[in-house]
């Protein structure tokens, strides 16, 4: 973890210390909503755009956010979930955990934050670093190798604490099926690194040029 002068943000980048910030009731998201809301390009939004944004359940902290996550918690359950497709496996979450699809979390102490020692000050910007956590080797062993077979893989690439990702469980049975669409139409591939674009992003991860070659 370290202070960034020129972004002036805290960058947190162990799997402990995140998921500490992002379960701590200090560690609001509210503020750094506001703050990208005033900086190009969002300032050229439309009014219904930057509404939506504005009310987003991400970016609202406590008591609202309670009360809107509690209107539609129950419809992201596991169990809920489960009813649609099998339960996701481990190979899911490994996949998750070696390529994170969302890179960062922002957040704003509203008070001091003492990670290990290190005390993020009231005020502080903290950038939570999603896929430098998910691969902490102090947590994961042999971080950088994707292992299918993992034990206990446990990303936080959907976040952790009051801000976990409701869609989570629906998000990952539609990675499950995906994959299987994918097999079934092309069976064994290959994927060209050298033809593979990436989105230029720190906050989201994905390819937009992906080249496939079946067989």
């Amino acid at each position: 973890m370290r202070y960034k002068v020129i972004y002036r943000q805290w960058f947190v980048t162990g799997y402990d210390e995140a998921k500490a910030v992002l379960s701590s009731p200090h560690a609001l998201t509210r503020p750094q909503i506001d703050v990208m809301l005033d900086v190009r390009p969002y300032t050229k939004l439309n009014h219904s755009t930057r509404a939506f944004l504005e009310n987003f359940l991400v970016g609202v902290d406590p008591p609202d956010h309670t009360r809107l996550r509690g209107l539609v918690n129950r419809a992201f359950t596991p169990r809920q979930i489960a009813r649609l497709d099998e339960r996701m496996d481990t190979i899911i979450d490994e996949l998750l955990r070696f390529d994170t699809p969302v890179r960062s979390d922002p957040r704003a102490a509203a008070a001091d934050i003492d990670l290990g020692g290190t005390v993020i000050p009231n005020g502080g910007n903290i950038a939570v670093m999603l896929m430098y956590a998910n691969r902490d080797p102090r947590r994961f062993s042999d971080p950088d190798v994707l292992k299918l077979n993992r034990e206990d893989p446990a990303p936080i690439s959907f976040g952790h604490g009051i801000h976990y990702c409701l869609g989570a469980n629906l998000a990952r049975m539609e990675l499950r099926k995906g994959l299987h669409k994918l097999i079934d139409a092309f069976g064994d591939y290959t994927i060209d690194a050298t033809q593979t674009e990436w989105k230029a992003s720190l906050t989201l991860r994905g390819p937009l040029h992906l080249a496939l070659t079946a067989g």
